[in-house]
């Protein structure tokens, strides 16, 4: 079996796929999982689809060095961190719970949907923070006047990162982070502050 589509179907846990090794696609779509595990076997996988879920931790993924697309979307997510390190990882974090996102949490991905995430204020100091832009980008951005000021440092090493989307948020934008791979940033339909 190479592709396994299991949707709406209440198995709560990932188990029992350790014979599978030839699994490339899995979607696990509409399960009522709270938990990324018992993966390591699946080597050969590159596309998982676990949307539509309660999982609220990105873990267990390193050991997936051929994944390409990651399907985590509509679930109770309140961080990116846990990301695998992979150049031609295409990630969909859409519909989460996520209010921060650090540069170190999704630098390792080419492409990440932030979409419909609540980016609030976790405290009354302290503010929601996006990071991203690039070079190309910079003079778009500027053109925008931002309570925060916006803040530029020196490009991040070892950054595959192409493409954002944060849209359909309420970001509190307070820091832009240089990054050179950077060819794509999407912010629209955002309620600004």
């Amino acid at each position: 079996i190479e592709d396994l589509k299991i949707r709406r179907y209440h198995i709560e846990k990932i188990k029992n796929l350790e014979m599978l090794v030839k699994l490339r696609k899995l979607s696990l779509h509409f399960c009522e999982i709270e938990r990324i595990e018992n993966l390591d076997n699946l080597t050969e996988l590159q596309c998982l689809d676990l949307s539509f879920n309660r999982i609220s931790n990105i873990e267990n993924l390193h050991q997936l060095t051929k994944l390409v697309n990651l399907d985590l979307s509509s679930n109770k997510i309140s961080s990116a961190s846990g990301l695998p390190n992979l150049s031609e990882l295409e990630v969909d974090l859409s519909h989460n719970n996520i209010e921060k996102v650090a540069i170190e949490e999704i630098i390792g991905v080419q492409k990440i949907s932030l979409a419909y995430n609540p980016f609030t204020r976790s405290d009354r100091q302290k503010k929601g923070v996006i990071t991203l832009t690039s070079a190309a980008i910079k003079t778009f951005l500027n053109k925008f006047r931002f309570k925060d000021p916006v803040v530029f440092v020196e490009p991040v090493k070892k950054c595959y990162l192409r493409q954002i989307l944060i849209a359909y948020n309420r970001p509190k934008i307070k820091c832009f982070l240089g990054i050179e791979t950077l060819k794509t940033l999407l912010i629209m339909y955002n309620m600004w502050e």
